[in-house]
C-alpha cells in the first residue's frame, strides 16, 4: 500500500521493479483507489522497487526480498525545482544534458522543459539533494543543491567545456585499423559511471568530448580481440590542459579456446556458460556450449595463469587448472566435466531464532573470494522467511560468507566429498547483532564530504581478508556502520576528487570517529627550452654569442617535492615521472593531494629548474610553464693518465661527490650530463658557467673531478685499483653464481663465474668492506685497504 503524508491511500502511483536479480521483464503496476498494488510472480532473490507520482517525492527501496507482504510506502509532497545549465565561457544555455537528482532513497530525472527553458523536477524533497549533469560537450557536473521549504527553487549552474579526445584503434600485429570497436572513456577521478561510449570508424578512429584534465580510464570491446581495460593492463592515458588529446591504442588479437562440457554421465551439456578467467578470478571472456556440449571462446587473452570456469543449471560448476602453452593457434580439446554436486537448503535466523530476510550470501566457487552476488548463476540471498537454497556445489571445501547491514558477518565452510550423491544438506546460520560505529568524513578544514565511501575491515573467523562492511556518507558527511564484530576495526574513506585516507584503527565503543580526506589535484604544464629559437637564441640571459645549440631534448623528469622549511635531509618526492618531450614538451601530474610543494624539472643537457613552493589549488585551470636553460656548452676529452689514450664510454655526472654513483640507477637521469664518444670527446651543457664542477666515471678507472673552462678541457683518469679473488662456501668449495658487494668510497658488485672467481675494477683509494649480498652476512665481513692503482688477490671464505 502507498500512503500520503496523512496516512491516506494514494491512487495512481506507479510501483515498479527497477532492478531485478535475474534477466527478464521488469513488472510495473499502478496503485488502485485504495492505494494498494500487487507485484506478483517475481523470481526469488532481492529486488529494487521504485514508486513515483506527479508532485510527490519518489522513493526507491533496495534489497526487497521476493515474498515480502504488506509493504507500506509513504510518499510526501514535493516541490517543483527549476535548473538552468550555463556553459562557460559565454554562459550559453545547455539544452542537451542528462540530469539526474537523488537524495537518500529518492532519485528522479530532470527533463528539459522548452516552455520554462530549464530542466524541471516536479516533486523534489525539501533540503539538500545531489545533482549529476552529463553532456557530450562539457565536463560532468556533480553538485549539491538545497531546496527551501518556501519560495522559489530556481538554480543556475555553470558547466565547464571539456577536452576533446581523438584516437585510433590498431591491430597490434600488423598495425591495421580496427573498425567497429566499442570504446568507453571516462575521467578516472569521476569513475566509469561517467563514461562516454563511441564506435571506431572504418579507419579505426574515434572521437569523444567532455573530459577533465587528468588520467583517463579506457575500455574497448572489438570482435576477435579480448576486452581491453586500461586499469587491468596498467596503461595510463592523460589529458592535459590543451583542448585536444590524441591517442593510439594497439589491441592484441585473442586466441581461440575450444572444447566440450560434459555431464556426470559423459554426455555433452548444451547451454553451459564457459568463462576464461585471470588468476585473481575476474572474467575475461565467455561463451555458451552448443548442442553436444562443444564450445569455443574466440578471443581469450594470453594471460599467465588463465583458467576456465564452467557452470550449468542443476549441476555443480567446475574449473580447469591453469592453461599452459597457449600459442597463436590457441587451445583445442579442453574437456570440463560437471558433477551432480550437493545443494544446501538453509535458513538464516537472528539471536532469538527469528528469520532474517535480505541476507547476502557470498560463495567462492573458483578458488577466489569473488565478492559477487550471484556466483555460479545462483541468487544467494535469503527471502522474507530467511530461507535460501544454494548449489549444487562441487566436491571440496566451499566457503560461505553471510552479510547483513544490521548483523555481524558470519562465515562457515561446507565439505563436499568426492562421489557424494546428489542431495540437499540442511543448514541453519544464526547471526548476532552487529556493533554500531558512527562518524563523519571531512576535508582538512572541517567541511563535510558527501557521497564518500567508508570501508571497514575486521578479522572474522573463517571470513576472507578484506572489507566486510561499508557505508556512504550523507550530505553532512556523516555515516553509520551497524554490522561490526567486537574488537578494533580498520576504516578508510574514499571519494571522487580526494586522495583515499590512510587506514586507521578504531574501537566501536569509543564513539563517533572522524576521517579526513585531502583533495586530489591534477597539474598540467609545458617546458619551454631557452636557447633553442631559430633567431639566434634571442632573450637568452647569456646572449647569442655565449652559447651554442644544445642537443635536442628527448625526455625530462618532473618531480614534486613536499616543502619542508628547515628540514635537515632532502625530502622524498611525492611524484617523480619521466615524460617524453614530443613536439610541445607537455606534462600532466595526477592524483596530487593537498599540500605545499616545490616543482622541479630535470633534463640532460639543461640546468635543473624549479617552481617555488605553491599549493596545487593555485594552478587549477592554469598551465604551469617551466623554462629550461642549457647554460654554456662545455667541450673536452677524457684520456687515460697512464697512456694518454682516449677513454670512450666515460659518464659525466653533475656534482662533486665521487662516491656511490650508479649510472644506471634511479638517480642517473637527474645527474648524468653525457658520455664520451668513441674518440673520448664530450660536449655537454646544463652547468653554471665557470663555477659548477662535475665528475667523470668509468668502470676501469678511478673517478675524477673536472671544472668547466672557456677552452676545451682535458680530463685524465687514473687507472682504478682492482680486487679479484675466489669465493669459498661453508664446505671450502668454490661458489659459482653468487654476488659479492664492495662498500666504501665506491659501491660496486660482481657475480662469481663457474669457478667461483670474481673481479671488481675501477676502484678509488680507500678502505672497503667485502660481503656477499645474496646471503645474510655472517660475523665479520672482509675489510680491504686499497691503494691507488693497486691489484689485490683475495680468498673470500664465506663460512
Amino acid at each position: 500500500m502507498v500512503l500520503d503524508e496523512r496516512g491516506a491511500p494514494l491512487p495512481g502511483v506507479r510501483a515498479r521493479v527497477a532492478v531485478a536479480p535475474a534477466w527478464g521483464a521488469l513488472p510495473s503496476v499502478t496503485t488502485d483507489a485504495t492505494g494498494e498494488f500487487d507485484l506478483s510472480g517475481l523470481v526469488p532473490g532481492l529486488h529494487v522497487l521504485s514508486f513515483d507520482a506527479p508532485g510527490r517525492v519518489g522513493k526507491s527501496l533496495a534489497d526487497v526480498a521476493a515474498g515480502t507482504l504488506d509493504l507500506e510506502v509513504a510518499l510526501l509532497p514535493g516541490r517543483p525545482v527549476s535548473i538552468r545549465l550555463l556553459a562557460l565561457p559565454d554562459l550559453a544555455s545547455v539544452q542537451n544534458a542528462r540530469v539526474i537528482a537523488e537524495s537518500g532513497d529518492w532519485s528522479a530525472p530532470a527533463p528539459w522543459d522548452p516552455a520554462a527553458a530549464s530542466y524541471r523536477i516536479d516533486g523534489a524533497p525539501v533540503g539538500a539533494f545531489f545533482l549529476a549533469a552529463t553532456g557530450d560537450d562539457f565536463v560532468p557536473l556533480l553538485a549539491s543543491l538545497d531546496v527551501p521549504a518556501e519560495g522559489p527553487a530556481d538554480f543556475e549552474l555553470q558547466v565547464e567545456p571539456g577536452r576533446r579526445i581523438w584516437g585510433r584503434i590498431l591491430d597490434l600485429a600488423n598495425r591495421t585499423p580496427v573498425p567497429g570497436a566499442r570504446v568507453e572513456i571516462w575521467n578516472a577521478t569521476l569513475g566509469p559511471d561517467t563514461a562516454r561510449s563511441v564506435l571506431s570508424s572504418d579507419g579505426g578512429e574515434f572521437a569523444a568530448a567532455g573530459f577533465l584534465p587528468g588520467p583517463l580510464g579506457v575500455r574497448i570491446r572489438a570482435e576477435g580481440y579480448p576486452e581491453y581495460d586500461s586499469d587491468r593492463e596498467g596503461d595510463e592515458y592523460l589529458v592535459g590542459m590543451a583542448e585536444e588529446a590524441r591517442f593510439e591504442i594497439d589491441l592484441p588479437r585473442g586466441v581461440g579456446i575450444a572444447g566440450r562440457i560434459l555431464g556426470p554421465d559423459g554426455s555433452g551439456v548444451e547451454g553451459a556458460t564457459v568463462s576464461a578467467r585471470e588468476p585473481a578470478g575476474g572474467e575475461l571472456a565467455s561463451a555458451l556450449s552448443r548442442e553436444g556440449g562443444g564450445f569455443r571462446i574466440p578471443a581469450a587473452p594470453r594471460v599467465a595463469g588463465l583458467f576456465l570456469f564452467a557452470e550449468a543449471p542443476g549441476l555443480a560448476p567446475a574449473r580447469t587448472e591453469s592453461l599452459t602453452g597457449i600459442g597463436d593457434e590457441g587451445v583445442e580439446g579442453v574437456e570440463i566435466r560437471l558433477s551432480p554436486g550437493v545443494a544446501v537448503a538453509g535458513k538464516v535466523v537472528g539471536p532469538q531464532g527469528e528469520p532474517v530476510a535480505a541476507v547476502r550470501i557470498v560463495v567462492d566457487l573458483t578458488g577466489h573470494w569473488l565478492g559477487e552476488a550471484r556466483p555460479a548463476g545462483m541468487e544467494l540471498a535469503t527471502d522474507a522467511q530467511g530461507r535460501f537454497r544454494a548449489g549444487p556445489f562441487p566436491p571440496g571445501t566451499v566457503p560461505l560468507l553471510f552479510l547483513h547491514p544490521d548483523y555481524r558477518p558470519s562465515a562457515t565452510s561446507l565439505e563436499i566429498p568426492e562421489g557424494a550423491p546428489m542431495r540437499e544438506l540442511p543448514l541453519e546460520v544464526r547471526l548476532e547483532p552487529g556493533q554500531a560505529l558512527a562518524g563523519q568524513v571531512t576535508d582538512p578544514g572541517g567541511s563535510p564530504v558527501a557521497s564518500a565511501l567508508v570501508v571497514a575491515e575486521q578479522t572474522v573467523a573463517g571470513a576472507p581478508e578484506g572489507p566486510l562492511a561499508s557505508a556512504w556518507t550523507t550530505f553532512d558527511g556523516s555515516f553509520e556502520l551497524r554490522s561490526l564484530a567486537p574488537g578494533p576495526v580498520r576504516l578508510r574513506a574514499m571519494a571522487p576528487g580526494y586522495a583515499p585516507s590512510d587506514p586507521e584503527m578504531f574501537a566501536p565503543e569509543k564513539g563517533p570517529v572522524r576521517l579526513v580526506l585531502r583533495r586530489r589535484f591534477s597539474l598540467s604544464g609545458r617546458v619551454e627550452l631557452l636557447g633553442l629559437s631559430a633567431a639566434g637564441h634571442e632573450g637568452h640571459e647569456h646572449g647569442p654569442e655565449a652559447i651554442e645549440r644544445p642537443e635536442e631534448l628527448a625526455a625530462f623528469t618532473v618531480r614534486l617535492v613536499a616543502d619542508q622549511p628547515g628540514g635537515k635531509s632532502p625530502p622524498e618526492p611525492v611524484v617523480s615521472e619521466v615524460f617524453e618531450a614530443g613536439e610541445d614538451a607537455r606534462f600532466v601530474l595526477t592524483g596530487v593531494p593537498e599540500g605545499i610543494y616545490r616543482l622541479e624539472v630535470i633534463a640532460t643537457g639543461y640546468r635543473p629548474a624549479s617552481i617555488e613552493p605553491f599549493s596545487p589549488a593555485d594552478w587549477v585551470g592554469r598551465e604551469i610553464e617551466v623554462r629550461l636553460d642549457p647554460g654554456p656548452i662545455v667541450r673536452g676529452i677524457v684520456v687515460s693518465a697512464s697512456t694518454g689514450e682516449p677513454v670512450p664510454g666515460a659518464v659525466l655526472v653533475r656534482g662533486t661527490d665521487l662516491s656511490n654513483f650508479d649510472p644506471v640507477g634511479s638517480e642517473a637521469r637527474e645527474r648524468v650530463l653525457g658520455w664520451t664518444d668513441a674518440d673520448g670527446r664530450f660536449r655537454i651543457s646544463g652547468l653554471e658557467a665557470g663555477t659548477e664542477a662535475f665528475s667523470v666515471y668509468h668502470d676501469f678507472y678511478a673517478p675524477a673531478l673536472a671544472r668547466p673552462a672557456i677552452a676545451e678541457i682535458r680530463v685524465a683518469l687514473k687507472d682504478g685499483a682492482v680486487i679479484q679473488g675466489v669465493l669459498l662456501g661453508p664446505e671450502g668449495d668454490s661458489v659459482a653464481g653468487a654476488t659479492v658487494a664492495l662498500a666504501g668510497p665506491l659501491l660496486k658488485a660482481a657475480e662469481t663465474d663457474g669457478s667461483g672467481r670474481f673481479r671488481i675494477e675501477g676502484l678509488a683509494t680507500g678502505t672497503y668492506t667485502l660481503s656477499r649480498s645474496d646471503r645474510p652476512p655472517p660475523e665479520g665481513a672482509m675489510e680491504l685497504v686499497v691503494a691507488a692503482g693497486s691489484r689485490l688477490e683475495v680468498t673470500f671464505d664465506w663460512r
